[in-house]
């Protein structure tokens, strides 16, 4: 699409490593990653090997950390642009986290303010923290905040995880959230993607009362409808 229609669009190119999946599964991804890096190289300026597979609380995790390092190598081995891998700040934090930073080009950071029961009043002051703490643990990488942001829809009082937290969710709030971020990344000279493009309706699960409502269906700045929320109009 971005060829045939000559958008000026560039993106990172991810590869979907999975617990779940076998070895020739997370090969193929590792393949076709590579191929279309090569492929595309005008377009795709980035490789990320793995999303969320090392933080802890991850449904598609995986164990065998020496494996990834070997598919990381594969694939720096055989493109020009940087590689990486994408995970929480709680992976990124830890000591282990070293042996994936001593392979990779950046380090891909995830961290979400209204997720880790986060106030807006405090969510930028708290984002930076993060970026702060990850920054000294990892001195000679640049980090990039590879995803963040705040919903524009949540569940309340429902007893799950969600329905207990305290940040308030709506459009006002995303357009507030990034109206002091995007200064912030330019201040600091912080690479970024914003989380996410589009609302992701397939997320989050279909259980509840109001499944619809769930945050996880309401990152994107844009609606389902590709119309614009109100922190692009």
């Amino acid at each position: 699409m971005i060829v045939e229609n000559d958008l000026p669009i560039r993106v990172m190119q991810g590869v979907w490593l999975d617990g779940h999946k076998t070895d020739d599964e997370n090969a193929a991804q590792i393949k076709s990653a590579i191929e279309l890096a090569n492929r595309f190289p005008e377009i795709i300026v980035a490789v990320n090997v793995g999303n969320e597979i090392f933080v802890d609380w991850s449904y598609h995790r995986l164990d065998d950390m020496d494996k990834v390092i070997g598919q990381i190598r594969q694939v720096r081995a055989s493109i020009v642009q940087p590689v990486t891998v994408s995970d929480d700040y709680n992976f990124w934090n830890k000591p282990q986290a070293k042996k994936i930073a001593d392979e990779v080009d950046f380090i891909c950071l995830h961290a979400y303010a209204f997720w880790n029961n986060k106030t807006l009043d405090v969510a930028m002051d708290w984002t930076d923290s993060i970026y702060r703490d990850i920054q000294s643990r990892h001195p000679d990488h640049r980090i990039a905040y590879c995803e963040t942001g705040w919903p524009t829809s949540r569940i309340y009082n429902d007893g799950s995880y969600e329905g207990g937290l305290i940040g308030k969710a709506g459009e006002n709030e995303q357009e507030i959230f990034f109206d002091q971020y995007h200064p912030w990344i330019e201040s600091n000279q912080v690479i970024s993607f914003y989380f996410s493009s589009f609302d992701e309706q397939w997320k989050g699960g279909f259980d509840g009362e109001n499944p619809l409502a769930k945050a996880e269906k309401h990152w994107g700045l844009y609606n389902s409808d590709r119309s614009p929320k109100k922190a692009l109009r």
